[in-house]
């Protein structure tokens, strides 16, 4: 009967833990960041291409050639 007694105060304990961890760690959370001035007139631009050498076109050149041959 005693054991008994202890594990239900156990559980109970368990329970009331459980439930004031859950309880604390919701906090208000802020769904969009905060917000920077000038980040919105900033335009990003993308660096220039870069043409490919002699032997980045040969490679690519080898890769479609193995795909050509591999998918049929």
């Amino acid at each position: 009967m005693k054991t008994n007694l202890f594990y239900r105060w156990i559980h109970i304990s368990i329970i009331v833990c459980t439930f004031g961890i859950v309880l604390s760690s919701c906090e208000k959370i802020e769904e969009i960041p905060p917000r920077q001035e000038g980040s919105a007139d900033r335009a990003y631009k993308m660096p220039d291409p870069t043409p490919l050498t002699i032997d980045e076109l040969t490679i690519v050149e080898q890769i479609r050639e193995e795909y050509k041959n591999n998918v049929n």
